[in-house]
């Protein structure tokens, strides 16, 4: 069988079904030849098929061969040969296979479910309509997969592959990858290699594999995996799933509502718009949820946060982590490490767990819980709650009316602006108020209280001192300290303070529930100022005798339940002096317990109902998964029908805040160098 060259087309010299071409540049046409099996051997030819399945081999060299209609099998052999599998005008096609050989060859399926296959050199792979499999093979080649559910392997080396219209499976293999999946729900892998991969419209799967890739979602709700290496990744519109893997990766969710897990490596990750859960996976991560509700978890090692609009939940994980919550009203836990959190805007809860944390709680009322560990937490502006738990915590209020506790360890609470409340806790702590009318409570341990530190602003304050040996310093202001449990040492500073001893205090927070009486140990007062308007006040369910002795310029007021060493209130006395031989103790009558001569003053003893409701500081419900609470639930109030600071002046009954002034012919006398003020008599108004 052999074939001659003609000008149009190829003549049968013999044979029934086989054309063989000869050397050279053939021009072939099955149909008018009548056969279905062509190979056009050496030389550039142009072979034409039937609308039967057709076998056409294009042998060596430059080849142009169309298989039209039918199942045809082209192979294009050695050269950079055109492979056409149907022509344009076949609307129905065949499942033709065509395989372009060595060299650079451009492949075209047609209609049809086909299968092409490059071969090696840099091909053109073109799948046309019908679910197309298309083998880029060696060489850097050129995908495209047309309309309908095309599958697409790169092969080696640096390939391009576009899925076009249809759900598509794109695999790139080795080499550095390109590929988009176009409309449809697409699956694209990136092999080994830095490979660039697109989704595009739908909902796609896309996994970069192996090497540093990029890789962007488009729309749709996509499920992205980066695989190995430093990849970038973008999920793009739509509600995707992201996770890193292994090597440092920057993730980025974008619109929607997305899932992100950065995996193993350092990662930075970026939650977008709308409400995100993202994960930081192991070492040191850097995350910002963006705006929406995200819920962040930082995981191991180190890591950042930092957080955009709406109502976000987010958990550090282990490691030393820096946290922002951003606006609205967040719900943070540092969880494992030393970790930095800041509230930013919004109502936060914010709480450190593990590890020496620094804690802010930006604008608004947040609650606050630095939990184990030494912490450093501060409330910036808003009435906060501030708890320390665990640890040698400091504490600061800043603005507003603040609630803070010290909790165990060896603490500062520092309240700032605003009336505050605060509450030691045991161990050995320091308070102090700040500006504002502050409420100071050291709890267990021997405690140092300060109402305010400045001389401008100080207000009118209330320090507890509660058991152990304390220091109480009220500063400037009308305050009132009150001796507990152990030996106290009260100074009360500028303006007119009451030094309180036996007092009652409300022990459940409750205003309604039990009261019990405290006794006090053996206390001294440092600068009483008569002048000034300082009172000490006992309470009037006191029993048995005051006693109140000269040492030296002190005087000591003993009673059933301990004493108190007024320094220097002998100097108070004008013109008396305990060395004087003519001093007779009974002159220290009218000034201990009567008024003064033009009717408006007192003596510096009084009885009065003092009842105080103790501080409830306790930050409990800052840990995430807890709602907000009122403010109200956390902090004690002060009663002003129960309780009287200083001289000031508050709307109440007689009876309930009734001063109890006793009359030295009835209550009082002197027995040896001793004033006796009989607390079994009568207590006359």
């Amino acid at each position: 069988m052999a074939l001659k060259s003609a000008a149009t087309a190829w003549a049968l010299v013999g044979g029934p079904a086989w054309l063989g071409g000869t050397p050279g540049s053939d021009n072939g046409d099955l149909k008018k030849a009548g056969v279905n099996r062509a190979n056009g051997g050496a030389g550039n030819d142009h072979i034409s098929g039937t609308d039967n399945t057709d076998a056409i081999i294009g042998g060596a060299g430059n080849d142009f061969l169309r298989g039209l209609g039918g199942a045809d099998f082209l192979f294009g052999d050695a050269g950079n040969d055109i492979l056409l599998g149907d022509e344009a005008s076949d609307a129905v096609g065949g499942a033709d296979e065509l395989s372009g050989g060595t060299g650079d060859d451009a492949l075209a399926g047609g209609a049809g479910n086909d299968q092409l296959a490059g071969g090696t050199g840099a091909d053109l792979l073109i799948g046309g309509t019908g679910d197309d499999t298309l083998m880029g093979e060696a060489g850097n080649d050129l995908l495209l997969g047309g309309s309908d559910d095309d599958t697409m392997d790169g092969g080696n080396d640096n390939d391009v592959m576009a899925g076009q219209a249809g759900d598509d499976i794109m695999r790139g293999g080795s080499g550095h990858d390109a590929m988009t999946g176009g409309t449809g729900d697409d699956d694209l892998y990136g092999g080994t290699g830095n490979d660039v991969l697109a989704g595009n419209e739908g909902d796609d799967y896309i996994n970069g594999g192996d090497g540093n890739d990029v890789i962007a979602g488009g729309s749709g709700d996509d499920t992205i995996r980066a695989g190995n290496g430093a990849d970038f990744a973008y999920g793009g519109r739509g509600d995707d799933v992201m996770m890193g893997e292994r090597g440092d990766d920057y993730l980025s969710g974008d619109a929607g509502r997305d899932n992100i897990q950065g995996g193993a490596g350092d990662d930075v990750i970026f939650g977008g718009a709308d409400n995100d859960r993202i994960e930081g996976g192991d070492n040191a991560d850097c995350i910002s949820g963006g705006d929406g509700n995200d819920v962040i978890w930082g995981d191991n090692a180190d890591g950042q946060i930092a957080q955009g609009e709406a109502s976000d939940m987010i958990s550090g994980g282990a490691g030393d982590d820096t946290i922002r919550a951003g606006q609205d009203d967040d719900m943070v836990t540092g969880d494992d490490g030393n970790d930095f959190i800041y509230g930013d805007v919004g109502m936060d809860i914010l709480a450190g767990n593990m590890g020496n944390d620094t804690i802010y709680g930006g604008t608004k009322d947040d609650q606050i819980r630095g939990n184990s560990g030494n912490d450093q937490l501060y409330g910036d502006d808003g009435n906060d709650v501030i708890g320390g738990d665990d640890g040698m915590d400091r504490l600061f209020g800043g603005n507003g009316d603040d609630c803070l506790d010290g909790g165990s360890g060896t603490d500062t609470l520092s309240g700032g602006a605003g009336n505050d409340r605060m509450d030691g806790g045991t161990g050995n702590d320091t308070l102090e108020g700040g500006t504002g009318n502050d409420f100071l409570f050291g709890n267990a341990g021997n405690d140092r209280l300060v109402g305010d530190t400045g001389i401008r602003n100080g207000g009118n304050d209330v320090l507890l001192g509660g058991t152990g040996n304390d220091t109480l310093l009220g500063g400037k202001g009308d305050d009132c300290l009150i001796a507990d449990e152990g030996n106290d040492t009260l100074t009360g500073g500028a303006d007119g303070d009451d030094f309180v001893f036996g007092h009652e205090i409300n022990t459940d927070g409750d205003p309604e529930g039990e009261i019990e009486s405290l006794t006090f140990g053996d206390n001294v007062i440092t600068d009483f100022d008569d002048d000034n308007g300082d009172r000490i006040v006992f309470h009037t369910a006191f029993e048995g005798t005051l006693d109140a002795t000269i040492d030296g310029d002190d005087v000591i007021i003993t009673s059933p339940g301990g004493s108190v060493r007024v320094v220097g209130l002998m100097n108070e006395l004008e013109g008396l002096d305990a060395s004087d031989p003519f001093f007779d103790p009974s002159m220290l009558i009218d000034f201990l317990t009567k008024p003064g001569e033009d009717g408006d003053g007192k003596g510096i003893i009084v009885f009065e109902d003092k009842v105080v409701t103790l501080p409830d500081c306790d930050a409990t419900q800052a840990e995430v998964g807890c709602e907000m609470v009122d403010l109200d639930d956390y902090c004690f109030t002060i009663d002003l029908d129960t309780i009287r600071v200083g001289n000031t002046t508050i709307s109440a009954s007689e009876a309930q805040i009734a001063d109890l002034y006793v009359e030295d012919d009835a209550n009082v006398s002197v027995s040896g160098n001793a004033v006796v003020i009989n607390l079994l008599a009568e207590m006359n108004l």
